[in-house]
């Protein structure tokens, strides 16, 4: 070719190209030395090994199930009469996500996942989860008085912009017959679960009785306690105590220290002495993720290895659970921090959690990135 042009061809059906763009994505010093640093510390049979070690796990995932719609939409001008921007639809688009997304991440990986969660009084979209959700044992508790929790978001279609979100969403505590219907489930099984994996968005599904006997009775918890529009300045992840692995993105840890000034590394280990954290993870948005380990007192940098982003709802979610069904069969924290950042950067690609990983694709890309 005249122009220096390379053409690289896949030849194969196990991936498309974004497995050529995750293999080209990793040419920065940042993710190289990540990756060879891995690279010494495990072999694609040990890979191989502990992905099929966490089939024997029994897991629960704890959270609200939420429906996420895009409405794909043109911006047709402003309005002629008032200070208003007018849209024309033209397609939309539901996605099953909130904790349901987690529960349907790690499907593939166990045999016995089970999942708690939330949906209106009047079972919207009931038959939609259970079909989204297939082998996986369900518990739904249909909250009094509310709907099921329904995001809808308005994308210009041109550019995939984001603008406007319109939430319905009743997000009063329980009442207290509903919260001990969930009591007497836990009590039940918590015992049962070597994992229980908690996505807690602050819609009044996991009040703070629920959270402490979870917090009393789990044999392993990894939390994730999001702050969003409904509830910024009323949530906090100190409903939690004794967790093995707490993720918090950097706004919101600082927002839960009320500390705007101090280091990274500094509040890190405030906030897991505080809540008596094993590990904590921050993630960093383009600066990727910070994991720190009590019990070594050892911080490990993770590299972001998303390229491509078109939406963010979701990834956090997937990181977690990722991150925590490895960590539960390994010590690898840099493993496990490269698969749950993998799974990030997919769902990144595409609006809701519409690209997730199953385990054979998610072991075959990470044992081929690493050769």
């Amino acid at each position: 070719f005249k122009n220096n042009v390379k053409l690289i061809f896949s030849d194969g059906a196990t991936f498309s190209s974004s497995k050529i763009i995750n293999k080209l994505d990793t040419q920065n010093s940042k993710k190289i030395k990540f990756l060879n640093n891995l690279k010494n510390k495990i072999t694609s049979e040990g890979i191989v090994k502990i992905f099929n070690s966490i089939k024997s796990k029994k897991i629960l995932v704890i959270g609200e199930t939420i429906i996420d719609r895009y409405i794909f939409s043109e911006v047709v001008g402003k309005s002629g009469k008032e200070p208003m921007l007018v849209l024309s639809e033209k397609f939309k688009s539901d996605c099953i996500g909130g904790a349901a997304a987690i529960a349907k991440q790690i499907v593939s990986y166990s045999k016995n996942i089970s999942f708690l969660t939330c949906l209106g009084e009047k079972k919207e979209y009931l038959k939609s989860v259970n079909n989204y959700l297939k082998g996986i044992n369900i518990n739904y508790l249909f909250k009094k008085s509310s709907p099921t929790i329904l995001k809808m978001r308005y994308v210009d279609e041109a550019s995939n912009t984001k603008m406007l979100g319109v939430y319905n969403i009743n997000d009063q505590q329980l009442n207290k017959i509903d919260e001990n219907k969930v009591l007497n489930i836990l009590k039940k099984n918590i015992s049962k679960f070597d994992l229980v994996i908690i996505s807690d968005y602050g819609h009044g599904f996991l009040t703070k009785k629920i959270s402490s006997f979870i917090s009393k009775n789990a044999k392993n918890i990894s939390v994730n306690c999001q702050i969003n529009a409904n509830n910024n300045g009323l949530h906090t992840i100190q409903k939690y105590k004794n967790p093995n692995l707490v993720l918090i993105n950097e706004s919101e840890m600082r927002n839960e220290m009320r500390d705007k000034d101090s280091p990274s590394r500094l509040l890190i280990k405030r906030l897991a002495k505080h809540l008596r954290a094993r590990n904590v993870i921050v993630t960093q948005g383009n600066e990727g993720a910070l994991f720190y380990n009590t019990k070594l007192k050892k911080f490990i940098k993770a590299p972001a290895f998303g390229s491509v982003i078109k939406d963010k709802v979701g990834s956090g979610d997937l990181f977690l659970s990722i991150f925590s069904i490895i960590n539960s069969v390994t010590e690898n924290a840099e493993l496990a921090l490269y698969t749950g950042s993998l799974c990030a950067a997919e769902t990144l690609k595409e609006f809701g959690n519409s690209k997730i990983l199953t385990k054979e694709q998610l072991e075959k890309l990470v044992i081929y990135n690493l050769k």
